[in-house]
């Protein structure tokens, strides 16, 4: 083993600094010679791994990683929407029973009304209609608003 002259010290400093100027300016030239596209290419990334082992090769991966990770988000994001539009398909399927429950309690309403009618009793008729005519024009009232709110929109 041989000792290190102090000469011997600066000269291989000189070498290291010389070095690290030399990769500094071929990942400066790799930087300005530019690339379209996600992943440089195969020279460009043979060129990486010239300058630190395993680098173009990472960049790669990573790439190759995060288009994945793009493709399971888009994936995640039809498989919502495609729950929202089963659920709105069971809300209108609900919405639909409730109004042919409206339509159904408004015709014995009004059948209970005209039956108070024919036995005399106009103030029974007028009790039984009076819930569907507020019913009704609740119903005109909140359409009405939803019409205003679409034209916001």
């Amino acid at each position: 083993m041989r000792s290190l002259t102090k000469p011997d010290l600066v000269e291989d400093h000189l070498l290291q600094r010389q070095h690290e100027r030399d990769c500094d300016l071929r990942t400066l030239e790799l930087v300005k010679a530019g690339y379209s596209g996600p992943i440089p290419p195969t020279s460009e990334v043979i060129k990486l791994n010239a300058i630190a082992p395993g680098l173009g090769t990472r960049l790669v991966e990573d790439h190759l990683l995060q288009r994945q990770h793009e493709r399971d988000c888009d994936l995640r994001t039809l498989e919502l929407s495609n729950d929202d539009a089963k659920r709105k398909e069971g809300w209108l399927r609900y919405a639909g029973r409730g109004q042919a429950y409206g339509a159904t309690s408004l015709f014995a309403f009004l059948l209970a009304a005209v039956g108070a009618l024919l036995l005399d009793h106009p103030a029974v008729a007028i009790a039984f209609v009076s819930p569907a005519i507020v019913g009704a024009i609740s119903k005109f009232l909140q359409l009405q608003a939803e019409g205003d709110e679409a034209k916001i929109d």
